[in-house]
């Protein structure tokens, strides 16, 4: 009988220590790209573990995940993404995605989102035959690029990380502060560009409707051809035309899309070329480097103050 009671008291006790570190494992984070995982890194801080689906490098519009990745967000607590349409592969994701197991937070549901227009309408271009052929639907889905919209997003994630798991929520809003400390310096970086006499920005991407709105500024894209390797000879002439008849001086180029063509156009017209990063991934060169959202943005703010004073 004795025998029996030592028996049922230990299993009662492993049964405990079982429980005891359930309750006290980390939630496993999933985020769907860069700025995501960012973002929920710096909110969750060493209370969660956070990882991001999308390897470095990777194209974030023409990225499908890996059967290996789809399982670990379905054993995931948290699956945090940005919608959209910015994730071409989230919908067969969550349509088989257990929502009592795994709780998904959407990013760009805070964010008043500006519609896509193949028209140069103030603030809502966003052509899509300039944008490298992705169509991401009727929205602009870059609303990261708008400190604005971080501070939102940010917000957004530390809410759900604190219901979620109570016992850690004084670091989750610590964390958050932080953060968004940091974020509304930026933000006031960029509003100092109201106050410079140029407004418009030509760029190969136009990826910046929400930064363009936020701070006064007016996005205007090249032309497609600007990002193929090997432009018609025609397309070439009417792109140096175009940047000398207006009289360019800065042109702002996405270092992810870089091509050679880029250096024939500088050194045909002498015009500026400045950094303008999406910061939908990171190549390994910025992560050895140390590179995050705030240092790319801070760059994206150097160049456009920069480029604006020189246009």
């Amino acid at each position: 009988m004795k025998k029996i009671i030592s028996i049922v008291a230990v299993l009662f006790m492993l049964v405990g220590c079982s429980q005891s570190v359930k309750q006290t494992e980390n939630l496993v984070i999933m985020t769907s790209f860069y700025p995501v995982y960012d973002f929920t890194q710096e909110v969750a801080g060493d209370k969660a573990t956070v990882k991001l689906v999308m390897p470095e490098g990777v194209d974030a519009h023409d990225y499908e995940p890996s059967p290996q990745v789809v399982a670990a967000i379905h054993d995931a607590d948290v699956f945090v993404y940005h919608g959209a349409g910015m994730e071409p592969w989230l919908e067969s994701v969550l349509s088989t995605l257990n929502k009592d197991k795994v709780k998904t937070v959407e990013l760009s549901s805070v964010v008043n989102l500006i519609e896509n227009s193949e028209e140069d309408h103030d603030h809502e271009e966003h052509d899509h035959d300039d944008h490298d052929g992705h169509d991401h639907g009727a929205f602009d889905p870059h609303t990261w690029l708008s400190p604005k919209n971080a501070i939102k997003e940010v917000s957004l994630i530390r809410d759900v990380l604190s219901e979620i798991d109570s016992d850690n929520k004084d670091t989750y809003i610590s964390n958050t502060r932080s953060y968004i400390s940091k974020l509304q310096d930026l933000d006031r970086d960029f509003e100092s560009l109201k106050s410079l006499p140029n407004h418009d920005f030509l760029v190969d991407h136009q990826a910046y409707a929400y930064l363009a709105h936020d701070y006064g500024l007016h996005q205007k894209g090249l032309m497609a051809s600007m990002l193929k390797e090997e432009p018609t000879p025609k397309e070439l002439e009417n792109i140096l035309d175009t940047i000398q008849t207006e009289g360019i001086k800065a042109f702002f180029v996405d270092p992810s899309n870089a091509t050679k063509l880029i250096d024939v156009i500088t050194k045909e017209t002498g015009v500026k070329v400045f950094p303008l990063h999406t910061i939908e991934s990171l190549t390994k060169e910025q992560i050895a480097k140390g590179d995050t959202y705030l240092s790319l943005m801070q760059e994206n703010f150097n160049s456009l103050k920069e480029g604006l004073i020189r246009e």
